[in-house]
């Protein structure tokens, strides 16, 4: 992997890069595709406003979810960037829309529509840095698709060093790799999928919702987690139920509206 990067004679960490781009073009498109809408000043601010309460959404839900990680000298309200979940970010933001929509009594199908590209270049940028960096890797595997991380073979190198056992980095699934395709299938079927099908707006978005939720859900056993095992089984299935059903409730909702 390429956990460092030298741009221009500057060595930059590939990780902080990528979450930095995704920030950075999460915010652009969410602009453009608002300003397509005729939302003003908020075609700015509103994916300012996103972008912060996802970030605020990641760290709670990885608190909730792996307290043990935040009992030593990291704190929740560490401003750093790390002990993040991806599903509380999407969590936080999609209720940031709702939010604002209620309150500036916008219809949420179009606004929330204008965030499903972004949001799409946004992860699929998050887990391009996760996989240059060597981090949330899957688990063993002996599969075609395994994959051995350098960035995890320090702990081995230190192991063989002590000349006791001999050790080596195991092969792994690239479960970043898994997620970034289930990103672009979803959203290749969110744009596709209304347009052949003649769906009203908000379909975008929650068809977007519905294939990237059930594509994690899908590659969940496959990570490996730090979280305790009724977290895995169980805690993390029942939210994607319930994100699939709230999107799929959106969905149907939208294209019933199509046929009256």
């Amino acid at each position: 992997m390429y956990p460092y990067i030298e741009i221009f004679g500057h060595t930059l960490q590939s990780y902080y890069l990528c979450a930095a781009a995704a920030g950075i073009v999460g915010i652009v498109l969410s602009a453009i595709y608002l300003l397509r809408i005729k939302q003003g000043i908020w075609a700015v601010l509103l994916p300012v406003f996103v972008c912060v309460s996802a970030l605020i959404g990641a760290r709670v839900l990885n608190f909730i979810t792996n307290p043990r990680a935040f009992s030593g000298d990291f704190s929740v309200w560490d401003l750093s960037y790390r002990k993040l979940s991806l599903m509380g970010g999407l969590i936080a933001g999609a209720a940031t829309i709702v939010v604002f929509c209620i309150l500036r009594k916008e219809k949420i199908a179009g606004i929330a529509d204008a965030f499903a590209v972004p949001a799409a270049a946004g992860i699929l940028l998050l887990k391009l840095g996760c996989f240059l960096n060597g981090c949330c890797h899957g688990r063993p595997t002996d599969g075609p698709f395994g994959m051995v991380f350098p960035a995890n073979a320090s702990k081995y190198s230190f192991i063989n060093s002590l000349k006791i056992v001999s050790a080596k980095s195991p092969i792994v699934h690239p479960t970043q790799l898994y997620e970034i395709a289930g990103v672009m299938v979803a959203i290749t079927a969110a744009i596709v999928l209304p347009r052949v099908w003649k769906m009203n707006e908000g379909s975008r978005a929650a068809i977007f919702a519905i294939v990237f939720t059930a594509a994690r859900w899908i590659i969940l056993p496959l990570r490996e987690l730090p979280y305790d095992r009724q977290i895995v089984t169980a805690f993390y299935p029942c939210l994607y139920a319930a994100m699939i059903c709230f999107a799929g409730f959106f969905l149907v909702k939208h294209a019933a509206a199509r046929k009256q």
